[in-house]
């Protein structure tokens, strides 16, 4: 099933607007062009979160820089 972008944006709650400035800044979830039309299936909205969470998450956790967990929160005197 093929969605215009009215229709996507309307499934996840968000403006026709951001999907279109989503587009240019190359982020959002996929979509393509079939000739001037701009086309998103529903599982691209279903996938796309944990495809651009989850690398970012692994990276966090193999990183050197990444603290080790437990952390524990320390207080501020002021």
């Amino acid at each position: 099933n093929l969605h215009d972008t009215r229709q996507a944006a309307a499934y996840c709650g968000l403006s026709d607007r951001t999907l279109e400035v989503w587009r240019l800044q190359q982020v959002g979830p996929a979509y393509f062009k079939l000739g001037c039309a701009v086309r998103y299936t529903l599982d691209d909205f279903n996938t796309w979160p944990l495809a651009t969470v989850a690398p970012a998450l692994n990276a966090s956790y193999t990183s050197q820089a990444s603290p080790k967990l437990p952390l524990t929160i320390q207080p501020v005197n002021h």
